[in-house]
């Protein structure tokens, strides 16, 4: 993060986000995409910071990266 806001370059803040989305790294996540202001997908990211359970929160993250089939299977 301290490398992104000294370059202060989107395409190492949009790498930022890949993998810490990638990586459920959810306080990463939320810095690069205000950055970037991609409010739509910073509005989900505080959205699953606020739910109670880490199963519920991986559950969100696999829709979030389109895998319905693994958000079930999390939650079963």
């Amino acid at each position: 993060m301290r490398l992104c806001r000294f370059v202060g370059n989107k395409a190492l803040w949009a790498a930022l986000a890949a993998m810490s989305l990638d990586a459920a790294h959810l306080d990463s996540a939320e810095v690069s995409l205000a950055a970037l202001r991609m409010t739509d997908k910073l509005h989900f990211v505080q959205h699953v910071k606020e739910v109670p359970s880490r199963e519920g929160q991986a559950a969100e993250m696999a829709m979030m990266r389109r895998r319905p089939e693994e958000a079930e299977r999390v939650l079963l």
